[in-house]
């Protein structure tokens, strides 16, 4: 039998009411639905089992932008600031919180900075990164030219204290230390403590500090043989007692160590003494040994000292309890683990801070860095990396149980797409204002940083916070559990709910091609080219091979064409083709004109055409001459052949007049340039029948960059082929090159060859091409949004290959990246994301690669036909948090329908209450014409309904807000 709400008049614009008795009651203004024989509100419908929960994705765009904000990492020091001379870092702790909210920095200038270079500096900021104390000089004798050794802490009572190494004036090799107010005002000039030596000096110079509750301060130091001295300070820097010497060896002297205090002033410090032993001791603030020196072991030896990431040790807020993070071993793999130390200082048992199923480790893993901090809610952040070196983390509580996200295996870590720190070094990390930072540097800890970067995570979603962002897609956590149900938002047609209990679900991204290939033009073409714009946005240029017309496509982040221009006609016999963002939203497209001139066409923000300028350049045949850059204020830099024995580097304003032009010599080929997102770029290219070189450039005035360092990228083939650089968020440049007739790369940061400088060819890759690449193709390099590298080069005659890592290429040199979706190389939370797509015409391919939205990355490439393609692959290397929160989270919406075996609601919408109806009572519903819903529905949203069909018919109509207009049912 079937029933049938009465009849109407469709469309009449009268209000027609019908009386209906309800078992359950509603009030006026309900929408009121017809459910199980019983007129029902929204509260006493009968919810499903599950409902899903959406939430928008706040993708990063633009990392590197030449605007210098986008991504998820930021530089310390600001294009504006670099321009003043600022710029350097430390290995060590590089900021802390002062007592009045204010951020204080220290680092040592780099090595030819062009003021003060070698010296140590400090300045006070806000949180949001506003200078309220400028760059201030504190030493300009004792200065730290071999040290990045420079630490800081705020005390207790205001102010704070700098501590560094130096190497030259006043006594060598000794801790230095000055004071100041929150001011920046001077309270203690730079001092010197003979009796806290590095003694015959080196390279490393590790120095520690912490902040003492008596408002003074204690120093650190390590020795060249590897023994540690300690000694505290008042306020005012008068020794508290003479300098200790721990009765031990650490097992290296390159490696920093715990040092942290209590509330009672005493200081604990921490160190490796071997394989498998950390020793420790605690003094008061008095200088006496309260433990005496014990030690805890780790369950197997692990890998060679000089290898290993230091301890670190960080006080709970009650001031008494010490969380120790260290690296141990099971005797299968390494990972990061934790301790805790309470009151009684009996040492708690070891906890596996990430279980093996849930990251990379292995028999050689050592760990390279590792910090811990407590926060003000009694939980703690652990930061480390994994088994290559990824940067990653989680949050604890204070019994050592992960809150920040798990499974049933245990914690799962969470990745800083983009991170790369070198081993040995301090990740710093602060609270403030809800986030904690992390600051780091990619230099070696025996080089001087030219800058120091930081990302921010907040301290209730876990989650590192974009600086630049669009709105991407949804992610939908499903299987949550209603309990009872309580509408969140109610439309006539569907409603959602709020859950009544909190829960977190940690959502693995799988790698995926998700648009395209895409064909850009139905033309023969000889060179492609991209590149992401500010706002996401991405630019394909292509070069037709009859006729040479020079065109370019301006599409949306997900692949939606916005705008085609025709840039201009090209060269016959110059494969040349480059495309840069510009800082204005605009973009320069770079091409031959001629086989002598390079063309340079600039469009606006709105993609018109703006102004164009020639270059003069050389030629060498088919081999990429040339490469185009972005830089702030509108400006770009170009490298390109300028005779037959050098190439020149040039920098252009935003009406193009040279800024500043610098001569490479040696008869360079194969030219590649990349932009940093401080303002610095490099360079990398070949000499002819020689090797490779790289050379890094800061900015140094308004209008000037110097050179910070060259290296020589001797693995490289002789002769170039089509190479692409790659800036990462962190400061290190990648390479695209080839040896042995395979792809390979070459890695550097701005001080010089980072920890891994080249690999061997990667013949054994699936992403490396078993070709001798010709003369077009090499391996094209590029971020995702979240600042992931990918990797894209011809891998056969048919294929695309394409991989994608973190933040850099390799953990050691030879390490091969993981790259298999299924079976034994399969790391959950790890990116090995290799595609083997059929997309590519032929080997010479030329793919190119460029920033999409979140983690995503265009690629383009002359594919089938020979015409001129993209894709956008996701290039998701990390796992994200999702926590929904009872009575607060919304699910997303379910639809009312009246088939039972739909999976949701079944009823019909009925009417809109115009009478209140108590519980087995009867109540006046409208059922056509004009309505409106009482004051605690949604007043947004907007749609229309037609819940008719199966057993069960109801209304058609619209609504708008609050305001419904009911037509009946058919």
């Amino acid at each position: 039998m079937s029933r049938s709400i009465q009849q109407l008049p469709n469309n009449s614009g009268t209000t027609s009411v019908t009386e209906v008795y309800t078992s359950t009651g509603f009030n006026a203004g309900d929408p009121v639905y017809f459910q199980n024989g019983d007129y029902k509100n929204p509260t006493n419908l009968t919810a499903p089992s599950t409902v899903n929960f959406s939430f928008a994705n706040n993708a990063a765009i633009a990392p590197n932008s030449p605007t210098g904000v986008g991504g998820i990492i930021a530089p310390s020091f600001t294009y504006a600031d670099m321009q003043t001379g600022v710029g350097g870092g430390t290995a060590r702790r590089f900021a802390s919180v002062l007592t009045n909210g204010n951020i204080v920095q220290a680092w040592s200038m780099y090595n030819n900075a062009p003021t003060n270079n070698n010296r140590v500096h400090f300045r006070v900021i806000t949180p949001t990164g506003t200078v309220v104390v400028a760059p201030t000089l504190v030493s300009a004798t004792f200065v730290s030219a071999n040290y990045a050794c420079v630490s800081v802490v705020a005390l207790v009572g205001g102010g704070f204290a700098v501590g560094w190494g130096n190497t030259s004036g006043g006594t060598s090799n000794v801790a230095n230390y000055a004071i100041y107010d929150n001011a920046g005002t001077v309270v203690t000039a730079a001092t010197q403590d003979t009796s806290l030596s590095f003694g015959s000096g080196g390279t490393y110079c590790p120095l520690e500090m912490t902040a003492l509750a008596n408002g003074g301060f204690a120093i650190a130091v390590k020795t060249s043989g590897a023994i540690i001295s300690l000694r505290s300070y008042s306020s005012t820097g008068v020794g508290a007692y003479a300098a200790i010497t721990l009765g031990f060896t650490s097992a290296a002297n390159e490696n920093s160590f715990a040092l942290t205090s209590r509330s009672d002033s005493s200081v604990f410090i921490c160190d490796r003494y071997d394989s498998t032993n950390y020793y420790y001791n605690i003094y008061n603030s008095g200088g006496t040994s309260i433990t005496g020196l014990l030690s805890f072991s780790t369950p197997a030896g692990i890998g060679s000292g000089g290898y290993v990431g230091s301890p670190d040790a960080s006080v709970l807020p009650d001031g008494t309890t010490i969380v120790i993070g260290y690296y141990s071993a099971n005797g299968t793999y390494g990972y990061p683990a934790i301790r805790l130390l309470p009151t009684g200082n009996t040492m708690g048992a070891e906890i596996i801070a990430i279980p093996l199923a849930n990251s990379f480790y292995s028999t050689n893993y050592s760990g390279q860095y590792l910090s811990v901090q407590a926060l003000s809610s009694s939980n703690f952040i652990l930061y480390f990396s994994d088994g290559y070196g990824n940067m990653q983390y989680a949050f604890y509580n204070s019994s050592g149980t992960c809150i920040s996200g798990s499974n049933g295996t245990g914690a799962i870590p969470l990745q800083v797409n983009g991170g790369f720190c070198s081993a040995n070094n301090r990740i710093t990390l602060l609270e403030s204002s809800g986030f904690v930072y992390a600051y780091w540097t990619a230099a070696k800890n025996n080089q001087k940083p030219t800058q120091q970067v930081f990302c921010k995570i907040s301290t209730t979603s876990y989650l590192v916070a974009p600086l630049l962002s669009v709105v991407g897609a949804p992610y939908t956590v499903t299987g949550q559990p209603t309990g009872a149900s309580i509408p969140s938002t109610i439309n006539p047609n569907s409603l959602s709910y709020y859950s009544t209990s909190s829960s977190s679900t940690v959502a693995t991204n799988t790698p995926a091609t998700l648009i395209g290939p895409t064909v850009a033009s139905s033309s023969t073409v000889e060179a492609v080219a991209n590149c992401v714009l500010t706002n996401g946005n991405f630019v394909l240029v292509w070069k037709n091979a009859s006729g040479y017309a020079v065109f370019a496509n301006v599409y949306s982040p997900s692949g939606g064409l916005i705008s085609s221009i025709s840039v201009g006609t090209g060269a016959s016999g110059q494969y040349g083709l480059r495309v840069c963002a510009l800082s204005d939203g605009g973009f320069i497209v770079a091409y031959h004109t001629s086989s002598t001139v390079l063309t340079l066409a600039r469009y606006s923000s709105g993609y018109s055409f703006s102004s164009s300028t020639t270059i003069t350049i050389n030629t060498y045949s088919v081999v990429y001459n040339f490469d185009i850059a972005g830089l702030p204020d509108g400006k770009c830099v170009v490298f390109y052949s300028f005779d037959g024995s050098s190439a020149r580097v040039q920098v252009f304003s935003s009406s193009f007049t040279i800024l500043q032009t610098v001569v490479v010599s040696g008869t360079p080929q194969g030219l590649a340039i990349a932009n940093n997102s401080w303002g610095g770029f490099a360079i990398a290219y070949f000499r002819q029948g020689s090797s490779g070189n790289a050379i890094s450039y800061v900015p140094t005035g308004t209008n000037t960059w110097a050179s910070v360092a060259a290296s020589g990228l001797s693995s490289c083939d002789a002769y170039p082929k089509n190479p692409q650089l790659c800036a990462t968020e962190s400061g290190l440049y990648i390479f695209t090159q080839s040896t042995s007739g395979y792809p390979s790369y070459g890695m550097w940061s701005d001080p010089g060859v980072a920890s891994v400088s080249y690999t061997t060819a990667m013949s054994a890759w699936p992403f490396g091409s078993a070709n001798a690449p010709t003369t077009y193709p090499c391996m094209g390099i590029g971020l995702t949004g979240d600042g992931s590298v990918v990797i894209a080069t011809s891998y056969n005659s048919t294929s695309l290959g394409i991989g994608s890592v973190p933040a850099q290429m390799t953990f050691s040199s030879g390490q091969t990246v993981e790259y298999n979706i299924a079976g034994s190389n399969s790391i959950p939370m790890f990116s090995k994301n290799g595609y083997t797509t059929a997309v590519a015409y032929d080997i010479s391919a030329q793919p190119r690669v460029s920033s999409g939205a979140g983690s995503n990355a265009i690629i383009s490439f002359i594919g089938a036909n020979q015409y001129p393609n993209f894709i956008i692959i996701n290039g998701a290397c990390n796992s994200n948090v999702y926590s929904i929160t009872a009575g607060v989270t919304p699910s997303a919406l379910t639809p009312i329908a009246p088939v039972a075996t739909s999976g949701v609601i079944s009823g019909a919408f009925a009417g809109v209450a115009i009478t209140s109806a108590t519980a087995g009572s009867t109540g006046q519903l409208a059922t056509n014409g004009q309505a409106l819903l009482g004051a605690s529905y949604t007043s947004t949203a907007t749609g229309a309904f037609d819940s008719t069909g199966g057993a069960v018919s109801g209304l058609k109509g619209t609504f708008n807000g609050r305001s419904v207009n009911l037509q009946g049912n058919s």
